[in-house]
């Protein structure tokens, strides 16, 4: 779509993004309550403080329990669900700024309706019968900005909603909200439509995209991709495979048959910082107490080849395109575009003959990885297939918490899984300060980047910062990997929950 010549200046898309959104959320009703004047480090309690006792109540359900509050026992609307979730979403945008627009008037209109055939038939629309949830902006919706967040495309305007979005729709969801310190799925690439998503670079498949939600609870990760995958999204995508969504087993706690947990702390370039690694370690330790578990060291595959590949082949074009699309309004250069894309010793503008050597690379890469994986298993059947490998991989999901703004500058935790295409679920387990007393022993930096991240650590720095851990499996088994963490994480929770009260 034509950009008018009007966001040529990242001035003017700046302020009209601005406006739009405080204007949309002046629009909500009844109005916010003035914010305290000197705001703590951590703005988690305030929700509870400004908001009523029933939006608190509302906004603090998990998935299931909200639609069984609203469907079945008919404790709460839908009306009542939605204007609950724009007024958190609305204050969590004054408290952190997190959000680019609330939608008010369609919310409560798709709301009402739902109400009205609730009343209508006796049953829900479907499966996520008044459920809200928030969309990444990058996720099309009609009539909406469509700018992949450059300055230059803010007045494209999508065209229609996108997939995905139609998916949920027809089960009955729809409004925005934010939060951290939740349940996140990458899905193996595929499975979900991304047909209407915008991405500078949408027509590059070297790293295959993928779309996935997250939620406040495993089990509203677990009815996205049930509900999602129901609406056969592959009769319309020919790029998506044909694989229904399958409620995994997981082995029972008297089965001969354990669950094998691969586990690495470290992956042999940046250390993580030392809560990450007593939480890991608490993590282990809870498993190692399950008779059904076993775990079993893994040693991390050359993640540092893993990094000069990849972050290659996200930018096989020497980043022209990104380049071009936030020179084109004059929009300021962040540090941490500058550190990808023009500091990235990985980054060339590649020929032909050159993309098909990193993709061969990529390949070789891969295979190798699986080779790794296959290595793990105990036995092997007539045909040399290997059985009971390692089923899942427990690591961290980055070097530290969530780093100080500008500074994420390792991602190799998170686009290791994107390289390889396997599914990963990050789960939580409390805050920075739950984690504190293991050993702080300074070690001689490996690298410049592991002297990077270990400047960046300071107990104050990321104090209340929300502190987690991933699940990693193999390919087209995220069914699997989200059974085994639902199998797991309630011992988890408990024998780290008892640490904690002893603290």
């Amino acid at each position: 779509m034509s950009t008018p010549a009007s966001s040529n200046d990242w001035r003017h898309a700046a302020a009209a993004a601005q406006k739009h959104r405080d204007d949309s959320i002046a629009r909500i009703q009844p109005p916010l309550p003035d914010l305290p004047d000197d705001l703590p480090l951590d703005v988690t309690h305030i929700p509870k403080e400004l908001l009523s006792a029933t939006e608190n109540d509302i906004t603090t359900l998990s998935v299931e329990d909200l639609f069984t509050a609203t469907v079945t026992q008919r404790k709460y609307t839908s009306v009542q669900v939605i204007g609950a979730y724009l007024r958190r979403a609305a204050l969590a945008q004054k408290l952190v700024n997190c959000i680019t627009e609330l939608i008010p008037e369609q919310a409560l209109e798709r709301a009402q309706y739902l109400d009205s055939y609730l009343d209508q038939h006796g049953h829900p629309m479907g499966p996520l019968h008044g459920v809200p949830i928030s969309v990444k902006e990058h996720i099309g919706m009609r009539g909406l900005s469509l700018n992949a967040a450059y300055c230059c495309l803010y007045e494209d305007r999508a065209e229609d909603d996108a997939e995905i979005l139609k998916i949920l729709y027809n089960a009955g969801i729809r409004s925005p909200a934010a939060n951290n310190g939740v349940y996140g799925l990458r899905p193996t690439s595929c499975r979900l439509p991304l047909a209407g998503i915008a991405l500078e670079n949408e027509e590059e498949e070297q790293i295959s995209g993928t779309v996935g939600p997250m939620s406040t609870s495993l089990s509203g990760i677990e009815l996205f991709m049930k509900v999602a995958l129901a609406a056969k999204p592959w009769l319309c995508d020919p790029s998506l495979v044909p694989l229904p969504w399958k409620q995994a087993k997981t082995t029972a706690p008297s089965s001969p048959t354990k669950i094998r947990i691969g586990v690495f702390e470290d992956d042999g370039v940046v250390r993580p910082h030392p809560p990450i690694t007593f939480a890991l370690n608490r993590t282990v330790d809870a498993l190692r107490s399950m008779d059904e578990v076993e775990v079993v060291e893994w040693v991390p595959y050359k993640h540092n080849i893993a990094w000069e590949i990849i972050s290659g082949l996200y930018y096989p074009d020497g980043g022209s395109h990104e380049i071009h699309a936030i020179e084109r309004s004059g929009e300021p250069w962040l540090p941490l575009s500058n550190w990808i894309l023009k500091d990235n010793p990985h980054v060339h503008k590649l020929d032909i003959p050159g993309l098909w050597s990193l993709l061969k690379r990529k390949t070789e890469y891969c295979t190798a990885h699986a080779r790794e994986w296959n290595s793990t298993a105990t036995r092997f059947d007539k045909s040399g297939a290997p059985l009971d490998a390692v089923d899942v991989l427990l690591c961290p999901v980055g070097p530290g918490a969530a780093p100080p703004l500008g500074c994420s500058k390792y991602w190799s935790y998170t686009s290791q899984w994107n390289l390889v295409d396997y599914p990963a679920v990050a789960f939580p387990l409390g805050s920075f300060e739950d984690f504190l007393g293991g050993s702080e022993d300074e070690l001689v930096p490996r690298n410049p980047q592991d002297e990077y991240n270990a400047r960046l650590y300071d107990p104050q720095t990321y104090a209340h910062a929300p502190v987690g851990l991933q699940l990693v499996g193999r390919r087209f088994e995220d069914a699997k990997l989200l059974g085994i963490l639902r199998r797991l994480y309630p011992h988890i929770r408990k024998v780290i929950g008892s640490h904690q009260s002893d603290q």
